[in-house]
């Protein structure tokens, strides 16, 4: 189980990204314990990743810094229970993150004609072939021992 020393640790080594599991890792436990002091450490290694870490190292540990925020105000967290679904539904559609992956999901899928299944009607399987063979070469072994033995 991760905590908030291992997250230290884990940053002293400049692994931002281990540091960043980790620390999402020990959250659950440290609020479990009610270990404030635990979660202040983790909050303040977030937002050290999220000051001098790279982009997505930086908005993940914004993303840390709000839970951890959220699990030290206990009035917070009560307010946030309370909001209407539709009403956090918009918030976190507001709140996502916007950035640019490279166009990496501008890729559009054909979801009834898809490529790996394309011909397998006009085609037996080679499951089928390959059950076809071992039958055969048993009925051939068979037959062929028969005429031995005689």
């Amino acid at each position: 189980m991760a905590n908030a020393a291992d997250v230290r640790r884990a940053l002293s080594r400049g692994d931002t990204d281990e540091a960043l599991v980790l620390a999402w890792n020990a959250l659950e436990p440290l609020r479990l314990r009610g270990d404030r002091s635990g979660l202040k450490a983790v909050g303040e290694t977030a937002a050290f990743i999220a000051e001098h870490g790279d982009g997505s190292q930086a908005r993940e540990a914004e993303r840390l810094l709000t839970a951890v925020r959220s699990m030290l105000q206990p009035e917070a967290a009560a307010d946030v229970v309370r909001i209407g679904a539709a009403e956090r539904d918009v918030s976190v559609l507001s709140e996502a993150p916007d950035y640019d992956d490279g166009g990496a999901d501008d890729v559009e899928y054909d979801v009834d004609h898809d490529e790996t299944t394309a011909g397998d009607d006009d085609r037996p399987r080679l499951g089928k072939l390959v059950w076809a063979l071992i039958v055969a070469a048993f009925v051939i072994f068979n037959i062929v021992s028969g005429l031995l033995r005689e």
